[in-house]
């Protein structure tokens, strides 16, 4: 007998009982340290724990597991909670109470006997000078909500124990009306078999959903685990009904657009979840609620579940209807005027049953659609339009304008001789944009020109139609004119002329070719060949005028330098032909040894000391030209060249 009963403990000791989790209080299951530890799978699910117990530090409840224990030896009870690696769990206890059941109603901050949030995988949860009789409760959360087996089990260093025979017992549930309670049987039996009434089930366990209060009964059978004889076993578990208060929900229905949402639940209630359109939610612990500013998109059906202490929920219904604020606009046939001026107010507002126009005082028919306003001073003018109980707001300022447009006119005269004159108008008070209308002249622009000595008038206009009238004058002015003489309008090429220029203060000379100066009212031309020298005057009023004067270069000699110096310091860097009246040329250089560096037909190509692409060296060169002039006269001539190697500066 000795020997089957250590074989039991033994057993009993070495098993491991693989637990679920459970959402409720109510559902909590039975813990004793007989067993080496309890496995758990724990929840992903993100489900929470029921509402109404103080969780103290839980300030979240993810994932939940409940179970229930009774002190068997007085003593400290330390029970070790261990998650996966990487995991998160966290408990909470409370205690004592005097019985098993009933205690889901009572887990207050003052019955809180030792609570961990910690972010570890493992906890302790220590129960110091525990006395035997005691129960407690306990919650397991998988905060971290990661798939994992969560063990727990009685430290070995306790001094107390708990007490096993809650196993051997069968439960009993406290459930929801709807809902399902699992009832299960446990024995030290050997061999144990069970029968459950009502339903004569045989198994340990049956699901079962009574619509009230039932009693089950259990009769298990076995061979007593010690004297091996048979033994029977009669166990009770109820499942009880827990009983709804009714729960009805109205509302203030209907509802103008802007207004609030008020919705009532009735009360006895932990807590209240919301749900409605568009994708509302709320969670209250109060009966009522509001949504503001209401639109029609709130409009429709309203839920409303309550959840009791006990995790149990009922739900009601209401259907909200939002009526639409009647839309509106307001036109006017001007937003701006001048004073005594009118303008037309015009209300457009699909379904409006009412029209409010204030300021009354200034308006010609203040509870119409349509009225007229005459303001004395810039007004803001407000229509309220009424849909039934349901009332739209809009405003209109019209602007006053308080004195009439104010033109300063700039002129320019005229200038010598010409239609050249200027007006500009710039406008004032009034409102822009502003329109011109001139006379003698068609423009519409702020600013007139090409204008001839005479007097003009311009009326301003603005956006509102408020008009004045301004005038002014241009005066007229002399025709400037240049001129200019030569010494002479012949010459020969090379031979100075003097040009000058008369009646202004500044000159320009064109081209300024073979000048002496070319801004100057006397200047000295060295002509090439035949030209036509201009100046541009301009007076002391700034009138400007030109003149021209054609020079012709008499036919004279060819010639060619007898010497130059090509170092590209800019003096005489090149050799070439100079005459005028040059038609056709034939241009050759020889060196000393009679090999010709250099040939060309082009009066102006020149030599500049290389041949082949190299610099020849200093010395004298000789030159070879045959020329055609525009007479038909033909000059050939042979002469010697001399080459100097200046230093370049």
């Amino acid at each position: 007998m000795k020997i089957l009963k250590s074989i039991f403990l033994i057993l009993l000791v070495g098993f491991t009982i693989l637990a679920k989790a459970q959402s409720g209080c109510g559902s909590a299951a039975p813990f004793c340290s007989g067993a080496s530890s309890y496995t758990f799978p724990a929840g992903t699910s993100g489900a929470s724990a029921v509402p109404g117990p103080d969780y103290g530090c839980l300030f979240s409840q993810p994932n939940p597991a409940w179970y229930y224990f009774q002190v068997s030896t007085s003593g400290t009870i330390i029970i070790d909670i261990a998650g996966s690696a990487g995991g998160d769990v966290d408990f909470i206890c409370w205690g004592p109470f005097t019985s098993a059941t009933g205690n889901c109603g009572s887990l207050t901050a003052g019955n809180t006997v030792d609570c961990s949030f910690s972010a570890s995988a493992t906890e302790t949860c220590t129960i110091a000078g525990a006395i035997a009789g005691e129960f407690y409760m306990l919650l397991i959360t998988n905060y971290s909500g990661i798939p994992q087996n969560i063990n727990f089990g009685q430290d070995p260093a306790s001094t107390g124990s708990t007490n096993c025979s809650l196993l051997s017992s069968a439960t009993s549930q406290t459930i929801c009306p709807g809902k399902t309670a699992t009832l299960t049987a446990t024995s030290n039996l050997v061999g144990p078999t069970y029968l459950w009434t009502p339903g004569g089930a045989t198994t340990s366990s049956i699901t079962v959903s009574p619509a009230i209060t039932t009693v089950y009964t259990v009769t298990t059978s076995g061979l007593d685990p010690v004297s091996s004889t048979p033994t029977v076993v009669v166990n009770t578990s109820t499942v009880t009904i827990l009983s709804l208060p009714s729960l009805t929900l109205s509302s203030n229905s209907p509802v103008c657009a802007g207004r609030n949402i008020i919705l009532t639940a009735s009360p006895g209630f932990t807590n209240y979840v919301w749900s409605g359109p568009p994708a509302y939610s709320a969670t209250t612990t109060v009966a009522t609620i509001t949504r503001p500013s209401a639109t029609t998109s709130m409009a429709g059906t309203y839920t409303v579940i309550g959840r009791t202490v006990a995790g149990c929920t009922v739900s009601a219904v209401t259907t909200v209807s939002v009526i639409p604020s009647p839309t509106l606009t307001i036109t006017a046939s001007s937003n701006t005027l001048c004073v005594n001026n009118t303008a037309t107010l015009t209300c457009n507002s699909l379904g409006a049953t009412g029209y409010t126009w204030s300021p009354a005082g200034t308006l010609g028919s203040p509870s119409s659609s349509i009225t007229s306003a005459t303001p004395l001073t810039t007004t803001n003018y407000t229509v309220i339009v009424s849909v039934g109980t349901c009332t739209s707001s809009a405003v209109k300022t019209i602007s006053v304008i308080p004195s009439p447009i104010i033109a300063v006119l700039s002129t320019t005269n005229t200038t010598c001789g010409l239609c050249n004159g200027i007006i500009t108008a710039s406008a004032s008070a009034g409102s822009a944009p502003y329109s011109y209308t001139w006379a003698p002249s068609v423009s519409t622009q702020s600013l007139i020109s090409s204008l001839c000595a005479a007097n003009y008038s311009v009326t301003i206009e603005d956006a509102n139609k408020c008009k004045s009238t301004f005038n002014t004058n241009i005066a007229g002015s002399s025709v400037f004119q240049a001129s200019l003489s030569a010494s002479s309008n012949e010459t020969f090429q090379g031979e100075p002329v003097s040009l000058s220029g008369i009646g202004g203060v500044t000159y320009t000379w064109t081209p300024n070719s073979n000048l002496s100066c070319s801004v100057c009212p006397v200047t000295i031309a060295t002509p090439m060949d035949d030209i036509s020298y201009c100046v541009d005057v301009t007076s002391i009023d700034g009138c400007k005028d030109s003149t021209c004067v054609d020079i012709f270069v008499k036919c004279g000699d060819v010639f060619v330098p007898n010497a130059f110096s090509p170092n590209n310091d800019g003096h005489n860097d090149e050799l070439g032909v100079y005459g005028n009246c040059i038609k056709e040329l034939i241009f050759r250089v020889y060196d000393r040894w009679g090999e010709m560096v250099f040939e060309s037909d082009d009066v102006s190509k020149r030599w500049d000391g290389k041949y082949k692409g190299y610099a020849v060296t200093s010395g004298v060169f000789i030159y070879q030209i045959s020329a055609k002039l525009k007479s038909g006269t033909v000059i050939n001539k042979r002469g010697n060249i001399t080459e100097k190697k200046k230093k370049s500066i």
